[in-house]
């Protein structure tokens, strides 16, 4: 058909083929088959021969011919030609046998010559024909485009119309012809493209039931095509989309930028399709989050972006399900961890009396989870307000450093939690205008969690927790934290008390109370005698305190203690002529909560009608400042007179593994409470009934827990 043998047609250009009018129409005609997908039309190769040419192309860009030759065409080789151009005749019959409404037109844009197709398909007869301007076959709306049939080198798609104002579409290409009287007509050939206009309808209206944004780009990446879908994602109709580059609809610049980075891979080759997430927001101004995946319309040339197709759906929902999901999952390590560590804790309290061994565990615990950067356990410095760290875990990235020193330091997360006693959580976002939150949010921390270290109203210190993720203390952490801060204030108040039992060193803080409004006081200036306490036994919620007397006014002291709002119960132990003794069963003891929930003790403590002297003994680490601060606020004028450290000296029964180291919590309370008492006395200054009372249990479960503790003692000291 093409005049050749195939040895020599194999890898010539294409346009070997055809003369060069030929060829450029051919060249446009293949865009549009990359655009379209397939073009169908008749050609006249450069042998002559008119060919029916059916041109697609394949999934990656290269076009397939296929060619027969065209059933009209009778006429081979350039003789035939000469042949053809000299019989008018049988030229004017072949076109009327054409498929496609061919006419041309004068210098005025009128019609001048026609075949019946124009007429057959009109509706108009000749007459109404000639002379007939071209615009009044054109609808109005398509007026513009008449421009582009002399402008444009390709084919306009161009509605005709019927005399019964039915449109026809058609594809259109105009070209010159030169008469042999040396005249130039417009000649204009139309193929009638309805049938594939109705398929396309059909595609779009397929596209328009899809639930997902479907879109075209361009070479300039604007949108040539969006369904209806696409204009509800951004809130706008299609003509306002139509021409838009959509890289103005990004939020993220650095979405954008990667963006960028994907499509200069998908055209370079290392991707077949690309997937991109973009950060928009809509015409009434909500952001959302999409997700396009598209491919490119056919192979790139050159390395420039050929136009894609692509589908856009709506992700907002889903992310925010998968972030939630991340986040719970979060949580539940958390927990996990937490769980963990308060059985770390918990093992840690049995192998050891060291406080700091227990906050140095804790910490390397919640390190030891990819969840936090940093952790670190601190209080209150002795002689200011600043929080000073006792151990840490992690890289702090030199916040502790760069925040040391400013003058915000009322308002760090570590210092609101202690005055609330409280867990606080903060993100560096919600405290604008302070120092502290610029500094954290540089070092990429999103999150701070103080936890106070509780046991009952006893404050130990703060755990502070640094994450990278802002979403690191949910509302599950914060519960799980609370219970470890709870669990580790127990530890350490129970490492305190071990470490005050077992201590050879110990500080000793001796204070004056003038005047005070204090029990001992009252009872001293009321009776007018010097009243001891000799010692005090924890007895669950309650403490038991043993006072003794140098005057013999005990019932009348009962009788006063009976109107005091803290005293459950007050009896006689002993009445002798000059001096007594007397056991109280108080309900609460701010001052002994206090002191003993650091590790401490109350030694001494007596009054007479002028003071009150009180001696506290507490371990050399404990916070001392919290004491005197407690004793001063809870008594008026109270005086810290002296201070000192010394070395005291332990039986061994109070040592580890020593003798009442073997009993346990209430079997230690019921012994000291029998033993203050005079239960072991000859003769007895208290029955059993009395005792039990005083704890609060019945008398068969103190002689239990008796029995038991004088079979342990006995049986230790005769093993030794």
């Amino acid at each position: 058909m093409l005049g050749s043998e195939t040895d020599t047609l194999i890898g010539e250009p294409w346009q070997t083929a055809f003369d060069d009018e030929e060829s450029k129409r051919l060249a446009a005609a293949f865009e549009r088959t990359r655009a379209e997908g397939r073009w169908e039309g008749r050609v006249r190769a450069t042998s002559g021969t008119r060919l029916e040419l059916t041109v697609s192309v394949t999934d990656t860009g290269k076009l397939v011919w296929s060619a027969t030759e065209a059933e009209d065409d009778q006429f081979q080789g350039a003789p035939r030609e000469t042949e053809f151009t000299t019989d008018p005749s049988l030229a004017t019959g072949l076109l009327d046998e054409m498929n496609a409404v061919v006419f041309t037109l004068d210098h005025e844009g009128r019609l001048d010559r026609w075949n019946g197709a124009l007429s057959d398909r009109t509706g108009y007869d000749h007459a109404d024909l000639d002379g007939m301007p071209f615009e009044t076959l054109v609808p109005t709306d398509h007026h513009a485009r008449l421009a582009r049939l002399q402008t444009e080198d390709q084919e306009v798609e161009l509605d005709l119309c019927t005399v019964d104002g039915e449109r026809l579409t058609q594809e259109v290409q105009e070209t010159n012809v030169r008469l042999d009287t040396g005249e130039t007509v417009r000649c204009l050939v139309c193929y009638d493209i309805t049938d594939r206009i109705e398929d396309i309808k059909w595609y779009e209206t397929i596209l328009e039931m899809v639930v997902d944004g479907v879109y075209t780009l361009d070479e300039n990446l604007e949108f040539t095509y969006v369904n209806e879908e696409m204009c509800n994602i951004f809130e706008r109709p299609a003509s306002e989309l139509l021409g838009t580059d959509p890289r103005t609809l990004f939020v993220d610049e650095s979405q954008m930028a990667m963006a960028a980075d994907i499509r200069e891979r998908v055209i370079e080759g290392d991707l077949t399709t690309a997937t991109v997430e973009a950060l928009t927001e809509t015409a009434s101004g909500e952001r959302i989050e999409l997700e396009s995946n598209y491919r490119l319309r056919h192979e790139p040339e050159d390395g420039e972006f050929p136009g894609s197709v692509g589908i856009i759906r709506d992700v907002t929902e889903r992310n925010r399900r998968e972030r939630t999901l991340e986040r719970q999952r979060n949580e539940l390590e958390t927990l996990d961890r937490i769980t963990q560590l308060l059985l770390e804790t918990t093992r840690e309290s049995l192998k050891t009396a060291s406080r700091d061994t227990v906050e140095q565990t804790v910490c390397e615990q919640l390190l030891a989870s990819d969840l936090y950067q940093f952790a670190w356990i601190g209080g209150r410095e002795f002689d200011g307000d600043h929080i000073v760290p006792r151990v840490r875990a992690g890289d702090d990235r030199g916040y502790l450093d760069a925040v040391t020193g400013t003058d915000d330091f009322e308002q760090w997360p570590e210092n609101r939690a202690l005055r609330s006693q409280s867990v606080t959580v903060t993100t560096p976002g919600d405290e604008p205008g302070e120092a502290w939150p610029e500094v954290a949010g540089d070092r990429g921390f999103e999150a701070i969690m103080a936890v106070p270290l509780r046991d009952g109203d006893a404050v130990y210190g703060v755990l502070v927790v640094y994450a990278t993720h802002e979403g690191a203390f949910g509302d599950r952490a914060q519960a799980g934290f609370e219970v470890l801060g709870r669990a580790v204030g127990s530890v350490i108040y129970a490492a305190n008390n071990r470490e005050l039992l077992f201590a050879d060193t110990v500080v000793e803080l001796g204070f004056r109370i003038p005047g005070s409004d204090s029990l001992l006081a009252r009872i001293a200036t009321e009776f007018d005698c010097s009243i001891t306490l000799d010692g005090y036994v924890s007895a669950g919620d309650q403490w038991i305190l043993y006072l003794s007397t140098d005057e013999p006014v005990l019932d009348s002291i009962v009788d006063e203690l009976d109107e005091e709002p803290r005293v459950e119960r007050a009896r006689v132990i002993r009445l002798d002529d000059d001096s007594g003794r007397l056991e109280l069963v108080m309900s609460s003891s701010p001052l002994l909560d206090t002191v003993t929930s650091v590790g401490a003790t109350v030694r001494d403590a007596s009054g007479d009608t002028t003071d009150v002297r009180l001696t506290i003994e507490a371990p050399t680490d404990t916070n001392i400042r919290d004491i005197v601060a407690h004793v001063q606020t809870e008594y008026d004028g109270a005086e810290l007179v002296s201070t000192r450290e010394y070395d005291r000296d332990v039986t061994t029964v109070g040592r580890p593994g020593g003798v009442l180291d073997e009993l346990t919590d209430r079997q230690r309370e019921s012994v000291q409470a029998a033993y203050r008492a005079g239960y072991f006395d000859w003769p007895r200054e208290s029955t059993a009934e009395a005792v039990a009372e005083s704890l609060n249990i019945a008398s068969p479960t103190l002689h239990g827990h008796l029995r038991k503790a004088q079979r342990t003692i006995i049986s230790t000291l005769i093993d030794e």
